[in-house]
């Protein structure tokens, strides 16, 4: 066991040592201070700094050019709709079943008032441009308005030289069989009875005796639109017979036409007769020229989302006048007629509808950046007029916006060539 002496030696370094640890910490809490001190002074000249710093303004002129502010707007495809064409009543003539004996069109032709679309058992049909459609055959002697729009039909087409009289007469049969004999055919007849046509009347001049054959017409031999024209959609082949009810040729029929809802502001833009160009991203990357036919009267809106809206079922034998005008919000209604057919464009089809401005007027414009707004309005900022004065802040009213310009209304304050501030 070691003695007292010994026990001192060893607690002697022990006791100077925390005095040395003691002056370390010391040293590094000062060092802290001092560092904290030459921050903070760095730190506080900083503002000092920055304050002194100022962006001077820059500044645009002023002047006339022409801004146009023109929005694409999404419009709908409507108005062509596809009708089935029967083949002729197996009634009115001498065959037991229908057969395609000569098929005269095909699809994607362009047929017109007049043309045959198809030769059923020998049997033509055509295509008349009829406001009001035949409801029966028509033999000698018949009267009605079907027989009236008959008669202009034929006069238009060349046929007819007498007046509409709304009686199905010897002149208008002539007129009915020239029809068929254009088209290399004959006109059904009928026996008539022996009648005396007294030429000269109260001389009782010389007599002659009407035709025994008599030209009749038969419902089933002619097809009546409203149209002008139409596009053959399915054509049956020669060689078929014809099942049933089975049509002999669809036609679509009803000039392509789109709808659109534009806004109070954009009505301008489209006037009866301005063009327009369409589009549908999501097909192609063609464009369409179309033509504005109509623009309706102001429509408060249906206040809905317009999902419902615009939904015409492709092919559908419906027309409506009023498919696919997107009525959501307020505004009007604009047709639109294409100048082309193309078959993408199918009914329910949107599309996105442009006007092409032709005409471009000028207006005072600034630089959009020029403009500013907050709580006390729209407003620019006039250059000063000397030295040590203050910019002017004038109110403007925007009239459109396009390319980043701003068409202002006319301001006696504000002038082609004075300095608007653009920055900052």
């Amino acid at each position: 066991m070691p003695d007292a002496s010994q026990q001192r030696s060893v607690a002697l370094p022990w006791i100077q040592r925390p005095r040395l640890l003691a002056s370390l910490a010391l040293g590094w809490i000062a060092s802290l201070v001092l560092a904290f001190l030459i921050g903070s002074q760095i730190h506080a000249s900083e503002p000092a700094t920055n304050q002194s710093v100022s962006v001077a303004p820059t500044y645009a002129v002023a002047t006339e050019r022409s801004v146009q502010q023109v929005q694409t707007r999404e419009g709908v495809v409507a108005g062509r709709s596809v009708v089935s064409v029967p083949p002729p009543s197996n009634a009115d003539s001498d065959a037991s079943r229908n057969v395609v004996s000569d098929q005269a069109v095909k699809v994607g032709d362009t047929v017109r008032s007049g043309d045959i679309l198809a030769v059923v058992s020998d049997r033509p049909v055509f295509l008349l441009k009829l406001e009001v459609p035949l409801y029966r055959s028509l033999h000698s002697g018949d009267q009605g308005e079907d027989v009236a729009q008959l008669q202009r039909e034929l006069s238009r087409l060349g046929l007819f030289n007498g007046g509409v009289t709304k009686i199905f007469d010897v002149s208008t049969m002539s007129a009915v069989s020239s029809l068929y004999i254009r088209a290399g055919l004959s006109a059904q007849t009928e026996p008539a009875a022996t009648q005396k046509a007294d030429q000269n009347g109260k001389d009782g001049g010389s007599t002659k005796e009407a035709p025994k054959q008599l030209v009749w017409l038969p419902l089933g031999e002619i097809y009546s639109i409203e149209q002008n024209q139409a596009q053959v959609d399915t054509a049956v082949r020669r060689g078929r017979v014809l099942e049933g009810s089975a049509p002999v040729v669809k036609l679509r029929i009803g000039g392509l036409r789109v709808s659109v809802r534009i806004g109070v502001d954009e009505k301008s833009h489209y006037k009866a007769g301005t063009a327009v160009v369409l589009s549908a991203p999501e097909l192609s990357d063609q464009t369409w020229r179309g033509e504005v036919t109509s623009v309706g009267p102001f429509d408060q809106g249906s206040g809905g989302d317009g999902s419902e809206l615009g939904q015409v079922e492709e092919d559908s034998d419906s027309d409506s006048s009023n498919s696919g005008v997107q009525a959501e919000l307020p505004g009007y209604d604009v047709t639109i007629r294409l100048s082309s057919r193309p078959q993408v464009l199918t009914n329910g089809r949107k599309v996105q509808v442009r006007p092409k401005v032709a005409t471009k007027t000028k207006n005072l414009a600034v630089p959009l950046i020029a403009i500013r707004q907050d709580s006390r309005g729209t407003y620019v900022r006039l250059a000063p007029a000397g030295d040590g004065q203050a910019a002017t802040e004038l109110p403007v009213t925007v009239t459109s916006d396009a390319d980043g310009w701003a068409a202002l209304e006319p301001t006696k304050d504000l002038q082609p060539g004075d300095s608007v501030q653009v920055t900052p």
